[in-house]
């Protein structure tokens, strides 16, 4: 498997002149720019935990 996140945190990603969070849910992939990369993993953090709580099958340890 290619490793493509050099960020160290599963879902964010850096695109060069800032950060992106990503998530999947209903099979789409869902994104979010964001300047500080300290709010692109504090956004991908509350949708992970908003899937949870939906029934989304992610687990509290996705990603970690």
């Amino acid at each position: 498997m290619l490793k493509t996140n050099t960020s160290g945190v599963t879902g964010v990603y850096s695109d060069g002149s800032g950060w992106r969070a990503e998530w999947w849910r209903d099979g789409k992939k869902y994104r979010k720019y964001f300047k500080l990369f300290e709010d692109a993993v504090a956004h991908r953090e509350a949708m992970i935990a908003m899937l949870i709580e939906a029934g989304f099958p992610y687990s509290e340890h996705h990603g970690k």
